[in-house]
């Protein structure tokens, strides 16, 4: 066969992206599960044809591989595709450019991998490491000014799996301290803030719970 031109190759590498963006979202509706090995077949077809130096391409396929890697495990549980998962949320992060815009989500998703990883095996090295990553995905969102609600909400499930298993009150602490920030961060007509308000005051009671501090009633009726 005659070798697609650098044009050419790109614009495949962009059609595979998007049909499986289209099996995922298909696949998101109805649960057909041969929807979403579509679109991991699209994103791996996608990675094939992209040519060299074309990075922030690849690590956006290899992030939208995990995520439906990830999809894969939570209806199979077989853990071969969980390590390919985890493998392809390392790539992605491993590819990325270090100025590219969606590190800071690729981080973030590294952290729901490594979470997803703990679970499983219930290392707390891979719950650790889910949490360096995800604490790192907020640094580097702050210093660029992208909004942080989404990835300070998972560095918060993180973190609440952290405490379970060390009981250290500074765990807890940033837990309340992300979910307080990205309650403060979503606007009060935001459909998503009466869960954000929940969450926190979840996390305040908890803490009121092993302290008895009266302050944190008041947080998180207010």
């Amino acid at each position: 066969a005659t070798p697609l031109s650098e044009k050419d190759a790109v614009e495949r590498f962009n059609d595979f992206r998007r049909l499986g963006s289209e099996a995922y979202a298909q696949y998101q509706q109805s649960g057909v599960e041969g929807l979403l090995r579509q679109s991991i077949q699209n994103f791996r077809q996608a990675m094939d044809v992209l040519p060299d130096g074309y990075n922030d391409g690849k690590s956006s396929a290899l992030s939208n591989l995990s995520g439906s890697l990830l999809a894969l495990y939570l209806l199979r549980h077989e853990d071969a595709v969980l390590q390919d998962m985890l493998s392809s949320a390392r790539q992605a992060v491993d590819v990325a450019p270090p100025e590219f815009f969606l590190l800071p989500l690729f981080l973030t998703n590294l952290g729901i991998a490594l979470r997803t990883v703990y679970e499983r095996f219930k290392r707390k090295q891979d719950l650790d490491a889910a949490v360096a990553a995800q604490r790192k995905a907020i640094t580097i969102a702050s210093t660029s000014g992208q909004d942080q609600s989404i990835l300070l909400l998972e560095l918060g499930i993180s973190l609440h799996s952290l405490f379970e298993v060390t009981l250290d009150l500074e765990d807890l602490d940033e837990l309340l301290s992300c979910r307080k920030n990205a309650l403060e961060s979503t606007p009060l007509n935001h459909p998503a803030r009466p869960a954000r308000l929940t969450e926190y005051s979840a996390a305040c009671v908890e803490k009121f719970n092993i302290t008895f501090e009266v302050g944190l009633i008041d947080e998180a009726i207010t």
